[in-house]
């Protein structure tokens, strides 16, 4: 597999990889700190392998960032290079900052701090072309999942992309909904994503280029809690709208993810009316959402730029199509 040398840099420093000595790999934001610093002095992350790394950072200094740190890392190639094989044989491309095949949303939206690096299923044309982000709780009722492949389906008439988290409840039967119904879809997995790649449901859904499973995280990485509420912030990146149908108020990674999007104004964000009373789209509302339109409606409409809406006392009073 050819990589620039900027892309093999970025790998080398960013992908946790087994250290002789428990080194860690940068984070984003330690990744951003560094890149700014070399975009500052006119310098390439690739100037670390092509040049001596002592020379390049002779007047770099952080205190958790140390140019020894760093030097350990760009001395784990070997086990990089072996870690790329692997991941290959098994169908998994990696994409970093300095590909051409980065997604755009994702560098645009996450500016700063976008994942240095993604591993995907081949299918990375899917990653770069929006859509709708359909997320939801663990353990919606039968209404609300069936209402998701609904939604799913009507998203695959219309060629919009579901983008999901692949999480069973809501984001599993978004997914199906699209794809059973020949559309398309991108799921975001928090880890495992070599074992879901073998699922004897997905795959042939990601043969046939119709479904891309992309990750942030370590192709070894195990699912954890941590993993998959930090993963939501792509979910909303990667789409152009966002549909939250189910969630608790003040709990669980749907509530937090879909609050971080209203706060950080990635996309317009919409949600299902409930008649439960611990549903959070209520809460959601107050903080910028919309409330789904009733009865049948095109999914364009979600889709749409935003039109003015008039708020009052923090109440959406108003909304036109």
């Amino acid at each position: 597999m050819h990589m620039s040398a900027d892309a093999w840099v970025t790998a080398l420093l960013t992908v946790p990889l087994k250290s002789p000595d428990g080194t860690k790999a940068l984070t984003p934001t330690e990744w951003a700190m560094l890149s700014a610093w070399l975009d500052d002095r006119h310098l390439t992350p690739g100037q670390l392998v092509k040049e001596s790394p002592a020379r390049v950072l002779a007047d770099w200094v952080d205190h958790r960032i140390t140019a020894d740190r760093l030097q350990r890392l760009l001395g784990l190639a070997h086990t990089l290079e072996t870690s790329i094989k692997r991941w290959r044989s098994a169908r998994l491309t990696l994409l970093t900052l300095s590909d051409k095949a980065y997604p755009k949303r994702l560098r645009r939206r996450l500016a700063g701090k976008p994942p240095p690096v993604l591993f995907a299923t081949e299918n990375t044309a899917l990653l770069d072309q929006g859509g709708l982000a359909e997320v939801g709780s663990l353990d919606a009722s039968e209404e609300e999942c069936v209402y998701a492949v609904e939604l799913g389906k009507r998203a695959s008439s219309e060629n919009v992309c579901i983008v999901s988290g692949g999480a069973r409840g809501i984001d599993q039967h978004a997914v199906l909904g699209a794809l059973e119904s020949g559309g398309q879809a991108v799921a975001v997995l928090p880890g495992n994503i070599v074992r879901t790649m073998a699922s004897a449901s997905l795959k042939g859904h990601i043969d046939n280029g119709r479904l891309a499973l992309v990750t942030p995280y370590s192709p070894d990485a195990r699912w954890n809690a941590g993993l998959a509420l930090g993963r939501n912030k792509h979910i909303y990146c990667l789409a152009d709208a966002a549909v939250a149908v189910a969630s608790v108020e003040g709990r669980g990674g749907t509530w937090a993810g879909a609050a971080e999007n209203l706060r950080r104004g990635w996309v317009p964000l919409w949600v299902k009316k409930s008649h439960d009373a611990r549903s959070g789209s209520p809460g959601l509302v107050e903080r910028g959402a919309r409330w789904l339109p009733d009865g049948r409606y095109a999914v364009s409409i979600l889709m749409a730029a935003p039109s003015k809406t008039d708020y009052r006392d923090g109440v959406q009073t108003t909304l036109q199509f």
